[in-house]
């Protein structure tokens, strides 16, 4: 079960949204790419340009990934990636959005893997400091990895538990 999570709704009708065509004054007026307009103190800061932030992510993604024993990665053949995509969940409702942030995957032709959404993650964590960031990441790795060493042993637990959360969501929405 991929690693979801709840988000603010963001306007899917903007073509700006996510690709830095917005004017300095919008961004000093609050104007985050991927956040809509938010809350925050540093309106005199220009925020990162998409490719920027996704360069960074790799970065804090690398960080995260270093302090993995090599005993929890066995039999994950295609490693761990990041792509720019954001992945939004087949059950996402447009007045709760849910982001896909990160799924185990496993086929005959690839293998196992574990593929981050960095697109979906900048949506969701990207106005957070690079610290608390890679904090979020390392929870995104760890909840896939758990997923990997689980299908390697035969358990389903953490993806029972993701598929209760997941009817939480949609009893909410009743």
């Amino acid at each position: 079960m991929p690693e979801t999570i709840e988000a603010h709704p963001i306007n899917a009708s903007d073509k700006n949204s996510g690709c830095c065509k917005k004017t300095d004054e919008e961004y000093r007026n609050g104007y985050f790419p991927g956040n809509n307009f938010v809350e925050t103190d540093r309106k005199d800061e220009i925020p990162r340009a998409f490719s920027e932030r996704m360069d960074r992510l790799r970065e804090l993604c690398d960080e995260a990934a270093e302090g993995i024993p090599e005993e929890l990665l066995r039999e994950l053949h295609g490693g761990i990636a990041l792509t720019e995509q954001v992945k939004m969940h087949a059950s996402s409702d447009p007045r709760k959005p849910l982001y896909v942030l990160g799924e185990y995957l496993t086929s005959y032709h690839t293998g196992r893997h574990i593929m981050l959404y960095g697109g979906s993650i900048d949506r969701v964590y990207g106005h957070l400091p690079d610290e608390e960031l890679k904090k979020e990441l390392d929870r995104i790795i760890r909840h896939e990895l758990t997923h990997h060493i689980e299908s390697l042993s035969g358990i389903r637990d953490l993806e029972v538990y993701d598929e209760v959360m997941l009817k939480e969501y949609c009893d909410e929405l009743k």
